[in-house]
């Protein structure tokens, strides 16, 4: 019977290490992915930003361009956003968009 404890146990040990492995082979990349998707985010982010703002003066006669570019660069910010939480792609994907 104890035999059979300390082998559940030792099993049990192995499957936890064995996630542990692979879980810590996604970290670099992961990280990597990250730090450059929220960067791009920023970019686009800020000039969304700018657009709303060149948007907001009165009679402008490129306030419509404005806003076309405020609406396209909120969709990039959205979509590094969720590119961000793809942790099992490698990097080079994201950094190849």
């Amino acid at each position: 019977m104890q035999f059979r404890r300390i082998r559940s146990r030792l099993r049990t040990a192995l499957i936890l290490v064995a996630i542990s492995a692979v879980i810590f082979s996604y970290a670099g990349q992961a990280w990597r992915r990250w730090a450059y998707c929220w960067m791009r985010e920023g970019v686009h982010a800020s000039f969304e930003k700018q657009a709303l703002v060149r948007a907001t003066v009165a009679k402008d006669p490129y306030r419509d361009q404005e806003l076309k570019v405020a609406e396209r660069n909120g969709r990039y910010k959205w979509m590094w956003r969720w590119q961000a939480l793809r942790f099992w792609e490698p990097p080079e994907l994201a950094e190849s968009q």
